[in-house]
């Protein structure tokens, strides 16, 4: 990173050019009409001098050019996989009697005999007890395949148990990086600012400013205290941003949304309750608080209920800019915090350092005086240059603000605002929710666009189609290098794979129109995953081994594209965060790894629909999946002293994330809601497949997603008990049609030794 001092040498060669033009007085003249004259053109006259003195000034990105030393990342080139399949379309005999394996299944039911035929497969009973937790079985998906191995039943991989392993990478890395490297960052960066806030404080005159240096002492003191769990009482502090910061934190420790004293504005802060990952410890909790603190707390320029400038925000992100502007170390540790959710997750949506920046030193020059910050002329050039910084993508109609930690433009949250109705104050809203149907069916897939269109409560918003259309042909103008990006992104543009119609050429089981609800379902538990994940981050709208049984015959879900982009996302997520130091060997050793075990299962799905034999490698790949892919993920979780310290009994899958709080409605759901996505137990998949001259039966494991309204913000613990207690909201209805929870029992073969 360039030392402040190169900023300084920048920005004093900035010509900053102010006319000195001095305005004209009325003259002494009894001729009141030429005296008016003169007044109206010495009025003209001093509008178009303001108006020099404005576009004098150049506000661009030179100014805070220095900032721009972490927007680099690795290029890791995509090549989309080349086959074709061709696999002759097979359907069973009403019986099953000409599947091979089909001794293994003696209770199937007449109804499961009856999916397998008319659409090859179907959804069965749950994997793992929702309601007692008795049994560590089946709380991850790759432990149905363990079971496999020794029941002797065929493997079928699934899009959904390969996408879950990534999660677990990318939610454990983000532990790991927030309690290990952001959190210590964190704190140093609130001490440094602080400690310069009382310092810039104590040097200010104006009493205007020096009341807001005051208010933003309260506001880092607020930060240290959520970071270190208690508000500090060093001497030096004044005694009123003690007592502001200590009533802060407990508004914060109330969870209520109410007037915040230290940010001069109405806040949510029942966004402040940890919930995701952060719930696992207390470092993550504290992280988690002062994160979100800092992306809720925003600084409006503009009051955009009455469109009136509101300076003292404006002067109070002045000041902060300025601080951390001259002290290098504390820029390095908000870099330290800030940069790496650029990459991980996305960039900000709300005006930040760099953006004031420019604002600051473009516009006051290069020493500025910051006792001269409400002045007039240099205050109308600083509105016009906020003009030409970029607007929100999400909540724009709230206008422009900034944070000093900002919350990230999520494409997808970008994409779903446009779906939403927003109404004007006292209206209620036609469409106050979006569905993650809506997601799936702008990125292209037929079967979740027909389900949204067909839900009669989209038709009461009028736009509603209209909207749908045009953020579909946005998604679809979207090119390659805009998915690579970032992580967020890549795993976006992973979902994307899932959407396509199968056709000709691709097993019997794909082919149905069923089997696109069971690829829906897929990526709507990844993107479940995905949003409880970035939960912090994401601005919201408003191995044991078998071998006791006979050799199996194996399959995976032939997605081949899925597989391909997916290895592709591990190789781009481990090339720019080894890049940046954040690996350890290990890490880096087990990235490789899953890459080339999704490289293996993509070489095998192309072997399957072209009709050609396994390799040595791919068959087994496929049929001790279960023990490569519990290392995978072993290898994932934080180790200690050699020592993993990760105890499967203490983890499941069931998360949660809220989406969006409801407004007012004509829905007739409740305002103030919670718009909530979680996953609970996967569920078994039964599916009839294709190999060599054969069909077979075999089972693995999907997501089991709900999109509900909760009363409140849940978090993880909060939602398991919900389970626990049966309070687990219904299966939608599509997804229902496809569940024959009769449990499927097993007859093992016999072994001969």
């Amino acid at each position: 990173m360039k030392k402040i001092s190169i900023l300084l040498a920048i920005l004093m060669v900035m010509a900053l050019v102010f006319p000195l033009t001095a305005c004209k007085k009325p003259k002494d003249k009894e001729d009141v009409t030429k005296q008016e004259e003169e007044q109206k053109e010495d009025s003209k006259q001093r509008e178009d001098e303001k108006k020099e003195d404005i576009d004098a000034i150049e506000i661009d990105d030179a100014a805070s050019a220095f900032l721009d030393d972490y927007d680099v990342s690795v290029e890791v080139p995509y090549t989309p996989a080349k086959f074709q399949p061709n696999l002759k379309d097979r359907t069973p005999k009403a019986d099953l009697s000409d599947v091979a394996n089909i001794s293994l299944f003696p209770s199937l039911t007449a109804a499961q005999k009856k999916a397998l035929v008319d659409r090859g497969f179907f959804i069965g009973e749950k994997l793992s007890n929702d309601y007692g937790f008795e049994s560590n079985l089946h709380k991850h998906m790759h432990e149905v395949y363990d079971e496999n191995e020794y029941s002797g039943v065929p493997n079928f991989i699934t899009t959904d148990s390969l996408l879950h392993v990534f999660h677990l990478f990318y939610d454990n890395f983000l532990m790991d990086l927030e309690a290990n490297q952001l959190l210590p960052a964190l704190e140093e960066l609130a001490d440094g600012m602080m400690g310069d806030a009382i310092n810039q404080y104590e040097a200010l005159e104006d009493e205007r400013t020096k009341d807001l240096a005051l208010k933003n002492i309260g506001y880092f003191v607020t930060i240290k205290g959520l970071v270190t769990g208690g508000v500090p009482d060093f001497p030096t502090i004044p005694d009123e941003a003690i007592a502001m910061a200590e009533e802060e934190i407990e508004k914060i420790e109330a969870q209520t949304p109410t007037y915040s004293d230290v940010m001069d504005m109405d806040m949510d802060f029942s966004q402040m309750k940890p919930r995701g990952h952060y719930t696992k410890s207390e470092d993550l909790e504290k992280y988690f608080r002062a994160v979100m603190y800092m992306g809720q707390a925003g600084f409006f320029p503009v009051d955009m209920n009455t469109g009136q400038r509101d300076e003292d925000a404006l002067v109070r992100a002045l000041l902060m800019t300025h601080i951390i502007t001259n002290n290098e170390y504390s820029y390095r540790m908000w870099s330290l915090v800030h940069d790496p959710i650029d990459f991980l997750v996305e960039t900000s949506d709300d005006l930040e350092v760099k953006d004031f920046a420019t604002l600051l030193y473009g516009v006051y020059g290069k020493d500025p005086n910051l006792n001269e910050l409400f002045d007039d002329k240099k205050m109308d050039a600083a509105y016009s240059g906020l003009d030409r910084l970029p607007k929100p993508s999400i909540g724009d109609f709230k206008g422009q603000s900034f944070r000093f930690m900002s919350q990230r433009a999520v494409i997808d949250n970008v994409w779903m605002q446009q779906l939403l109705d927003i109404a004007e104050p006292g209206k209620p809203s036609n469409r106050p929710i979006y569905s993650g149907k809506d997601l799936f069916g702008v990125f292209g897939m037929k079967a979740a666009e027909e389900l949204q269109m067909a839900d009669e409560r989209n038709k009461k918003w009028d736009l509603y189609e209209k909207r749908y259309k045009e953020t579909k042909e946005k998604v679809a103008s979207m090119k390659e290098e805009d998915w690579k990006k970032n992580l967020y992104r890549g795993w976006l543009w992973t979902l994307m794979e899932l959407t396509p119609a199968w056709g000709e050429g691709y097993p019997h089981f794909m082919q149905s129109k069923e089997w696109k609800y069971k690829d829906l379902n897929a990526g709507l538990g990844s993107w479940a995953e995905l949003k409880h994940d970035t939960l912090l981050y994401g601005k919201q709208t408003m191995a044991e081994k078998g071998g006791f049984f006979p050799e199996r015959v194996n399959y995976v879900e032939p997605n081949v594209n899925l597989y391909n982009k997916l290895a592709w996302l591990v190789q781009f997520s481990r090339e720019n965060l080894d890049m940046r130091g954040l690996l350890n060997e290990r890490l880096v050793e087990n990235l490789k790894y899953f890459q080339e075990t999704l490289e293996i299962i993509r070489d095998a799905s192309i072997k399957e629909l072209e009709g050609k034999e396994f390799t040595e490698d791919e068959s087994h790949t496929l049929d001790f999946i279960a023990g490569i892919m519990e290392r995978i993920i072993m290898n994932f979780f934080p180790m200690d002293e050699d020592m993993w310290v990760f105890d499967f009994s203490d983890e499941n899958m069931y998360i949660v994330a809220d989406l969006m709080m409801t407004p007012e409605n004509t829905w007739g759901i409740p305002e103030d809601a919670i718009w909530t996505v979680g996953l609970a137990s996967p569920r078994a998949i039964f599916a009839l497949f294709p190999l060599g001259d054969e069909l077979y039966i075999g089972r693995g494991s999907v997501f089991s997603v709900y999109e509900f309204l909760a009363d409140e913000r849940l978090n993880d613990d909060e939602w398991k008990e919900m389970v626990k207690q049966g309070e687990i909201p219904q299966e939608e209805d599509w997804w229902q049609e496809l569940i024959e929870e009769d449990p499927v029992e097993i007859a093992l073969p016999s072994i001969e030794y």
